[in-house]
């Protein structure tokens, strides 16, 4: 009887071990997406520029695009820690070009020629 109990004991605390093994422990930290957001402003009157195209690239693939508002403001989502470039459109033309680095360019103010 005694014999069967310490077999039974040594099975739970195998089983414990082995549980403890493949549970994944939880972390309180979680992954959250990043962004950038800022405002295009002409580099001679300092007014916004609505109505231009901010895209951002990973090398040759753009990762999201926006259209600034009357106020000159973009905001582009769903971005990961890393490198990117920036580029502000009107049409084909390309107003502004630059390499950022994400998290520490959330806010990017651009200041463009017209």
């Amino acid at each position: 009887m005694v014999m069967k109990r310490k077999s039974e004991l040594v099975g739970l605390i195998v089983l414990f071990l082995l549980v403890g093994v493949f549970v994944e422990p939880k972390t309180t930290e979680s992954v959250q997406p990043l962004y950038i957001t800022g405002r295009v402003q002409s580099v001679s009157s300092g007014r916004p520029l609505p109505s231009l195209w901010v895209v951002i690239y990973e090398g040759e693939t753009a990762k999201g695009r926006s259209l600034t508002g009357d106020d000159g403001k973009y905001y582009i989502g769903a971005l990961d820690n890393r490198e990117y470039k920036i580029v502000v459109r009107r049409g084909n033309e390309t107003l502004f070009q630059e390499m950022i680095r994400l998290p520490q360019n959330e806010r990017y103010d651009i200041r463009v020629r017209e």
